[in-house]
């Protein structure tokens, strides 16, 4: 929806050795705003072999054989980079809520075909719409509970707040899942950063659609692309936290020493400030 054209998209895609699938893409409406659908449709019978153990579709389900398909593909090296480590981030996620050793862990719930065509198709069309960086919003998770093999769980499910740690996640109260594992390992790893809309002039906006169409909020996922704003030096604005601690018993000669740690521990200033503590005693703000 925001420029990728399909042809080019799929052309790419082919480099990839998978078959048994076709791309889908056709306008839709959620909840009033148009929207561009995209479908990853398998085909019926299983597919052909994807990796040396001749393992069809969604078998090919651990690393060594999504490592193989990536590595054996005609993808460009900066493209295959970015989709191994995407993955691998995958499957770490997958093996420690599982309790598994790196290399026995699987894609539990996502289909290998669908996960691959997914993760590549961003990759792919970041890369042919010339984006250099990518912020993002903080993320809805939804809520409610996703029916998976291992049974009933709560949303987000374990692999997908696995991945989302460190970011900042919310839930407006929608009883449906939506972040997947598979969306939230594509955010960590190809965003920069999460929060508000950097400085920007936009120039094109891209609205994809999920699946449901729920009646009070559009389900779509959006995308503005446009180019960062140059400040100078007087106007850029930088945001430091401060970090304070009073003491009131403690030997001076040690501050030197722990301004010294500060310091190399990634600090932008130090300083003390003399104090009159509880009881009349002297003492030492450190900032």
């Amino acid at each position: 929806d925001a420029g990728v054209p399909v042809a080019k998209l799929e052309n790419e895609l082919r480099k990839l050795p998978i078959k048994g699938y076709k791309l889908k893409v056709k306008r839709v409406k959620r909840s009033g705003f148009a929207a561009t659908k995209a479908d990853v449709i398998q085909n019926s019978p299983p597919h052909p072999p994807l990796s040396k153990g001749g393992q069809r579709g969604d078998e090919a389900k651990r690393w060594k054989d999504i490592e193989h398909l990536i590595k054996n593909s005609q993808l460009s090296d900066g493209i295959k980079k970015k989709g191994l480590s995407i993955f691998r981030r995958l499957f770490t996620a997958e093996a420690k809520v599982h309790g598994e050793t790196f290399d026995a862990a699987h894609l539990h719930e996502l289909g290998a075909v669908d996960c691959i065509v997914d993760i590549f198709g961003t990759v792919i069309g970041l890369k042919l719409l010339g984006i250099e960086k990518v912020y993002s919003s903080g993320v809805n998770t939804g809520g409610g509970s996703v029916r998976t093999k291992h049974g009933i769980l709560p949303v987000p499910a374990p692999a997908t707040a696995e991945l989302l740690k460190g970011i900042p996640v919310y839930s407006d109260g929608i009883n449906y899942e939506l972040t997947t594992p598979t969306g939230a390992v594509i955010l960590k790893e190809i965003s920069s950063s999460f929060g508000t809309i950097p400085d920007m002039v936009i120039e094109k906006i891209g609205i994809g659609a999920g699946n449901k169409d729920f009646k009070d909020k559009p389900n779509v996922l959006r995308i503005l692309i446009g180019q960062g704003k140059k400040q100078s030096a007087d106007s850029r604005e930088q945001k430091v936290e401060i970090i304070e601690t009073t003491i009131d018993d403690m030997n001076p000669q040690i501050y030197e020493y722990v301004m010294e740690r500060l310091f190399k521990a990634g600090a932008l200033d130090v300083y003390l400030t003399q104090l009159i503590m509880k009881k009349g005693r002297p003492g030492i703000k450190l900032t």
